[in-house]
């Protein structure tokens, strides 16, 4: 159950994976398990609750979802844009005091370094990990951004929102490669 307290972890599968050539959340990655199944479970060993948006009209990840204990969150039209999936997790989670907002195609984020984006979460900041100063995901969001976020339009997710708000911008730097690797084609997967 959650809490009005908590911060809460949004992971977006609702992607079309136009680039990877179709559907690929359940594509097995190099240990043999589903992409999206590495990655919820990742989330999972930080997070009591995990909401996961997903397409609505994808049978096969429904069925997968509910064997994951997860909330499943089914997006009605995902052609409007990375924004839309950001949007219904926010307003299914609108209590919380914070969101941690993941990628389905990114299952190698280390735990360890999700716990610490988790943990600087504030009410009013953003915090982003950085690798070799190169920003990753997941990003972290407080409170203070709801309005902003759920305002959100298109594919770009919410880098409007970190670019218009430097100041509120939290680096944590970390040596895991993990988040920068997104798998979006075949070949992004690590053998």
């Amino acid at each position: 159950m959650k809490k009005d307290t908590d911060v809460v972890c949004v992971i977006l599968a609702a992607g079309l994976g136009r680039r990877f050539g179709g559907s690929k959340m359940l594509h097995p990655i190099a240990n043999g398990d589903a992409m999206l199944a590495q990655t919820i479970s990742r989330y999972q060993s930080c997070f009591d609750l995990v909401s996961v948006i997903y397409p609505k009209n994808d049978k096969e990840l429904t069925v997968f979802l509910d064997t994951k204990n997860v909330e499943a969150i089914a997006i009605e039209n995902n052609t409007k844009g990375l924004s839309q999936s950001l949007i219904t997790g926010i307003k299914a989670n609108i209590k919380a005091q914070g969101w941690l907002i993941a990628l389905g195609d990114m299952p190698y984020v280390e735990s360890q370094t999700i716990m610490l984006i988790k943990n600087a979460i504030q009410y009013d900041n953003i915090v982003i990990p950085r690798f070799h100063a190169r920003i990753g995901n997941p990003v972290g969001f407080g409170c203070t951004f709801k309005d902003q976020l759920i305002a959100l339009k298109g594919d770009v997710g919410a880098k409007s929102i970190i670019q218009s708000k430097p100041d509120k911008v939290e680096f944590i730097d970390t040596d895991d490669e993990g988040v920068l690797l997104d798998i979006d084609y075949p070949s992004s997967i690590i053998r």
